[in-house]
């Protein structure tokens, strides 16, 4: 007798919690005792876990059982920029999309009651295509002409944060967890500008750097 399966399963939310903690296929089968290739049918969408397997799964990874029972609605496409450390791997970048993902979808939600400021960033900016051509003068035109477009000529940003926020940035923190990375920074499809930075700084000030370094790719 077969035996029931869970309707509405979303295999995208299992492959996003699994990259969330940083698991593998073979170390989530070793800790629920589902086989590594049914768990590959489940994140690939060739099947849907047994009851008994969806039990065990929300009972490992702790998710809410509605999580894996709702299509995901994110409109990252993973091209993010990343400030890293060399020695980062791929599965800490995986954790980070999985945060990305989830922010994305948050800040829609909220959008139904919220009007998010339009992204706000000067249309007149010189680029340049050559690392090479981008010099210690051309970085300081470039601030000196954000900081007009966003009045603050001649005094210092009191919060970026803020100023970041009130400029249509989505600023979020989070993941004290990943030390390898210091921040990353991504449009979403819609260009909404997204800045996601790390906890667990030593000071505000190197806090603050990152806000500025992030916004400095933009």
């Amino acid at each position: 007798m077969a035996k029931t399966s869970t309707p509405g399963f979303q295999s995208q939310r299992l492959q996003q919690a699994l990259d969330a903690y940083g698991l593998t296929g073979a170390a989530f089968s070793n800790m629920t005792g589902i086989a590594e290739s049914s768990l590959s049918d489940y994140k690939n969408g060739h099947g849907t876990p047994s009851i008994e397997h969806f039990d065990k799964i929300v009972e490992v990874l702790k998710f809410p059982r509605n999580f894996f029972l709702t299509s995901a609605t994110s409109r990252m496409n993973r091209l993010a920029w990343f400030r890293s450390m060399s020695t980062a791997t791929q599965s800490t970048r995986r954790k980070l999309y999985s945060r990305l993902e989830w922010l994305d979808e948050i800040t829609q939600y909220l959008s139904s009651w919220v009007n998010f400021p339009p992204a706000n960033l000067p249309m007149d900016l010189e680029f340049r295509t050559q690392i090479e051509q981008i010099d210690s003068e051309f970085i300081e035109k470039t601030a000196r002409r954000l900081r007009e477009h966003w009045n603050f000529s001649g005094f210092p940003i009191p919060n970026l944060v803020r100023a970041l926020e009130r400029n249509g940035f989505v600023v979020a923190r989070g993941l004290q967890e990943v030390e390898k990375l210091d921040g990353l920074s991504f449009f979403s499809s819609e260009t909404k500008p997204y800045i996601f930075l790390l906890e667990g700084k030593s000071s505000a000030v190197r806090s603050r750097f990152d806000e500025a370094n992030e916004l400095g790719h933009f």
